[in-house]
C-alpha cells in the first residue's frame, strides 16, 4: 500500500465494517500469494548513443522481474509479457520460464506493464514505473495465482 496525496482511510475503516458485519464463512476467501515485481538498475558507464533516440545515450542497464515468495508459486505460471516504451525495436517481450525476468539498455523511465499469464487461462495485470539511481526497486504484491476454490458445504 502506497499513499500518495489524498488517501481515504475513512473509506477503507467504512468499508472493513461493511464487510465486518457480512457473513464472512460464506464467501470463502480467494487465497493469494506474495510476489514481488520491479527492476533492478546500473550505470553504464561506456554507454552507446540510442538508435532509435538520435543524442541520447542507453546509459541505463536495467532488469525487470516477477520474484516469488515461495519457488513453486513459478510453476502456476504460463509466461509474463512485458510491454516496454514503444521506442524500444521489440517493444513487446515474452519470458516463458522462471526467472520471468528481461534485461535491456536505454536512458529514460517509462511506466513498464506486465501480463502474468496463469497455466489456468487467466491473466493477471501489473505495472511498474521504471527507476533508476537505486540498485532495486520492488513492489510487493498479494495475487491470486491458484484459482479460487470451488463453493462447497459450508
Amino acid at each position: 500500500m502506497k499513499s500518495d496525496g489524498q488517501t481515504n482511510l475513512s473509506g477503507g475503516l467504512l468499508r472493513g465494517i461493511e464487510l465486518h458485519g457480512q457473513d464472512v464463512q460464506a464467501s470463502r476467501p480467494q487465497q493469494l500469494q506474495r510476489v514481488r515485481f520491479g527492476n533492478t538498475w546500473k550505470r553504464i558507464e561506456a554507454a552507446e548513443e540510442s538508435e532509435s533516440c538520435p543524442g541520447r545515450k542507453n546509459e541505463n542497464e536495467w532488469t525487470l522481474e516477477l520474484r516469488f515468495e515461495h519457488s513453486e508459486d513459478a510453476a502456476l505460471v504460463q509466461k509474463v509479457e512485458y510491454h516496454l516504451h514503444q521506442t524500444f525495436q521489440k517493444p513487446v517481450e515474452e519470458v516463458h520460464e522462471a526467472p520471468f525476468q528481461i534485461t535491456r539498455q536505454g536512458w529514460g523511465m517509462f511506466k513498464v506493464k506486465a501480463l502474468a499469464h496463469l497455466k489456468d487461462g487467466r491473466v493477471l495485470e501489473l505495472e511498474h514505473d521504471l527507476v533508476f539511481g537505486k540498485s532495486e526497486s520492488f513492489q510487493t504484491l498479494l495475487l491470486p495465482l491458484r484459482a479460487a476454490p470451488l463453493p462447497g458445504p459450508v
